[in-house]
């Protein structure tokens, strides 16, 4: 399971010349690993800090570093690919976590379990979607196969 997680970008925006393009095509290459968990890996497909504008006319208004990745600037946006292994592979580091986000999760192939901080549990399968509103929460695989999931995060406030 030691294969590298690979994701194709295609980001479409405006030429200079205020004309529809293609402003890349190509792999991501923002591609977090774990050494001691083999097989966990997240790439980071687009992140911005403030998504209040389009259209797109560069690469780098998509890309700019978060240096904390469990924070988000209100309005911001992270989009990731996310690959989680079984929990025999090591323990997910996320651990029980919250953020100041609402997470948007569909589950692209394999199988995971969603804790909640209140001790439900909620397994996803396949095409299942979850809108995770900024509550105490862990993720768990508890399979022998690995779980991919995309990830779309929107910052938010706290009441």
């Amino acid at each position: 399971m030691n294969e590298e997680l690979v994701v194709r970008r295609v980001v479409t925006g405006v030429d200079t010349s205020g004309n529809a393009s293609i402003l890349s095509d190509g792999v991501v290459t923002e591609v977090r690993v774990l050494p001691n968990i083999e097989g966990w890996a997240i790439a980071t497909v687009w992140q911005n800090e403030d998504a209040s504008r389009v259209p797109l006319h560069s690469m780098t208004e998509g890309t700019k570093e978060v240096a904390d990745q469990r924070r988000l600037p209100p309005g911001g946006t992270r989009f990731l690919i996310w690959r989680l292994p079984p929990d025999s592979a090591g323990e997910n580091p996320a651990g029980m976590h919250e953020t100041d986000t609402v997470d948007c999760v569909v589950v692209l192939s394999g199988q995971v379990t969603l804790v909640l901080g209140n001790g439900d549990q909620l397994e996803l399968a396949p095409g299942d979607c979850l809108v995770q509103g900024g509550n105490l929460h862990h993720w768990r695989n508890k399979t022998s196969e690995p779980c991919v999931m995309a990830v779309f995060m929107v910052g938010a406030h706290r009441p």
